[in-house]
Formats: structure tokens, C-alpha cells, sequence
């Protein structure tokens, strides 16, 4: 029985693959996405537990796939985590608040703490019964 599945959407290969081995090791499913389309695409064919964020994508940056996600009946409650190589939750690019859908709980700046990941991981997956 694993932990829960994650979803890691990260273009950046070297960062995936170090997830996918943390994660692992703590029991968690991981599947992952290279760009926002696929991403997405996994993300409602998946339903996963939860979701690792990179906000500077290919195709479609991660600003517009998290609005996305909470626009899908199978997808909008769905946990985020951004990982943002920001050092602090950013705006949109149209100057608008990722504010009331994004609380600071749910953003984690590049280089990514492992420890401080795995907790915040912890404290939104839904409890395993």
C-alpha cells in the first residue's frame, strides 16, 4: 500500500528524478509531467493525491495550469505544492493574486529543503485509512 500518489510537474529533469527518489522512499506513488499540457493531460486522467507545481514551464506556465486544475470537477480540490525558483509566493503575470487558492503552505522556493517538503507533503495529503 503506498502513501498516496503524487504528481510532480517540473521541466527540469535533474529536480524530478531527485523527487521521485525521496518520495519513493517514503511510500508515495510519483508520477511526473515535463511541461504543463502534459501535466495537465495527467493530472485529470490521474486524479492524484496530490501536486508538485513548478510555476516556470514549457507550453503552459505554471500559473495558468494551477487555475486550471481548480476549474476541473476532478482536480479543484486537489493539494498544490509550487516549487518556484522565486524566492517568495509570486503574482500572476497579470498582476493578480494566486492570494485566496494559494496559502504560504502551499509554495516551496528552489533549492527545495527535502525535509520542509516531506512535512508540508505530510500535512496536506488526505490521511490514509
Amino acid at each position: 500500500m503506498t502513501a498516496g500518489k503524487i504528481l510532480i510537474i517540473d521541466d527540469d529533469t535533474a529536480i524530478v528524478e531527485s523527487l521521485k527518489v525521496l518520495l519513493s522512499i517514503k511510500g508515495y506513488e510519483t508520477e511526473t509531467a515535463c511541461d504543463g499540457e502534459e501535466g495537465l493531460c495527467k493530472a485529470k486522467e490521474l486524479s492524484p493525491d496530490l501536486i508538485l507545481l513548478d510555476l516556470l514551464l514549457p507550453q503552459q506556465d505554471g500559473f495558468m495550469i494551477f487555475k486550471k486544475l481548480r476549474l476541473e470537477a476532478n482536480t479543484r480540490t486537489t493539494p498544490v505544492i509550487v516549487l518556484s525558483s522565486f524566492s517568495e509566493r509570486p503574482d500572476l503575470p497579470s498582476g493578480e493574486s494566486l492570494g485566496d487558492e494559494l496559502s504560504p503552505d502551499m509554495f516551496i522556493p528552489k533549492p527545495i529543503d527535502p525535509m520542509k517538503l516531506l512535512e508540508k507533503i505530510k500535512g496536506l495529503m488526505p490521511s490514509a485509512s
